[in-house]
């Protein structure tokens, strides 16, 4: 869940800081309505998006990964400090836990308030129902607003016709746009992620932009002065409903400044584009993850003699070293077990056990951030025997002597492996083996 925040965090503020250097200014607000929302809504679907991009391999003999990696994650840690560092974490994630949990039942509540408000203003109130809206006339004192397709409209504003024709094709606006729509989502998301700050300069952004969508849509049939001085007449302060779009709203001064501002060449448009090589870094960054599905690529030792395809083994056999085989080596621990698919899953969910049960992540790789793949291979050899151990793929920081260590230790603590076969004939077998450390 911290994980998640933190990045949904990068990339809200990686949005937002492009749209408040390069669009906000800008008067193409129909755009600047969908970037916002979508971007929105990109930080929060990238971080849980999972992709792996298929990488060309090299021109050269390659061994064969014989088993996904095994994921070791900051659980595995070192007995000393285990118990220290559980309380501590535990006690700060309650703590934390707390904090988010009071937030968001203080937004809930205020937004379930802001829903049942407007609905006891409704039932209070007298209806009438137009072409493509309902007039809501209320006899409360209130700023006009509209809510999905409800305007409502307080008998105690004293308006001229002239005003009201103007204050009324601003609500509209707002009601053909469907802002509505956008004010809920942004007040979910508000919800469950307040914690977030850039969630409430979107949420501001958003309603920004509602208010200079439907300004100029009144502007097209209204001189700005004259709009401009309506507007300055209806400051009421506290008469403004939280989840409705009120005519009138406290970015005022940036209203009035896109109003009497130059629109903005058709050129400027391709400052939106430039937000598709930001989204796909952030895809790069938080999405795409090592391809763990594939074999894994190791270079081939040219001290030894391999083949790839099972062949009958011959007396001249000692120096052959297999990749491909009838029945791979098999941790040992499951030989009891009669059917062939049964054993082998037996086989790996012991050796998954003894790595999970000995491994620890390096305190070092801990500190440093340090992630990622270590590959080992080694020789399971005619008599069972883990032979020949080296790192083919290493990531420093300890982790590399973590998981050769318990490879050494292997033997001693579990016995000879089961050896590989070739028609029944036991051969010496090359066996990757994939460890990666998640700090998640």
């Amino acid at each position: 869940m911290i994980s998640y925040i933190l990045q949904v965090s990068l990339c809200w503020f990686g949005f937002y800081l492009f749209y408040a250097l390069l669009l906000k200014k800008e008067t193409f607000f129909r755009a600047n309505r969908f970037y916002l929302l979508s971007t929105l809504v990109a930080g929060l679907v990238i971080p849980l998006l999972n992709f792996s991009l298929p990488l060309p391999a090299a021109a050269t003999d390659f061994a064969t990964v014989y088993l996904e990696p095994i994921t070791v994650g900051v659980q595995q840690i070192d007995l000393a400090s285990q118990e220290n560092l559980w309380a501590a974490s535990f006690s700060l994630l309650n703590v934390l836990l707390f904090i988010y949990a009071v937030g968001a039942l203080f937004f809930s509540i205020r937004f379930l308030y802001g829903i049942a408000k407007i609905i006891r203003l409704y039932n209070d109130s007298t209806i009438s129902i137009k072409d493509k809206y309902t007039f809501v006339h209320t006899n409360q004192d209130h700023l006009p607003f509209s809510f999905f397709n409800y305007l409502f409209w307080s008998n105690e504003m004293p308006l001229d016709n002239i005003e009201s024709d103007k204050i009324m094709a601003h609500e509209l606006a707002h009601i053909r746009e469907r802002h509505s729509l956008d004010v809920i989502l942004v007040e979910l998301v508000c919800i469950l992620l307040w914690c977030i700050p850039f969630i409430h300069l979107y949420k501001r952004a958003i309603k920004d932009t509602h208010e200079f969508l439907a300004d100029a849509a009144v502007l097209q049939h209204t001189e700005v002065r004259a709009y401009g001085y309506l507007l300055l007449k209806q400051i009421i302060p506290g008469l403004q409903f939280q989840l409705a779009n009120n005519f009138i709203q406290s970015q005022l001064k940036n209203r009035i400044a896109m109003m009497t501002k130059r629109k903005s060449q058709p050129n400027a448009m391709k400052k939106y584009l430039f937000a598709l090589p930001l989204s796909f870094v952030f895809l790069l960054f938080f999405s795409c993850q090592e391809d763990t599905n594939k074999a894994i690529n190791i270079p081939n030792p040219i001290d030894k003699v391999t083949t790839e395809k099972p062949i009958a083994p011959t007396s001249t056999d000692d120096d052959v070293i297999f990749k491909k085989v009838d029945e791979m080596p098999r941790f040992p621990g499951c030989e009891d077990i009669v059917d062939l698919d049964e054993r082998k899953q037996c086989s790996q969910k012991k050796m998954l056990q003894y790595i999970y049960k000995n491994i620890k992540y390096p305190a070092e790789a801990r500190e440093n951030g340090i992630e990622g793949t270590v590959v080992i291979r080694f020789i399971v050899d005619k008599s069972g025997s883990i032979v020949e151990p080296q790192v083919v793929r290493e990531i420093g920081s300890g982790c590399d002597a973590e998981v050769m260590r318990i490879i050494n230790e292997m033997e001693e603590i579990n016995g000879k492996w089961v050896p590989g076969l070739i028609e029944n004939r036991e051969v010496s077998v090359y066996y990757n083996l994939p460890v990666k450390f998640k700090l998640e």
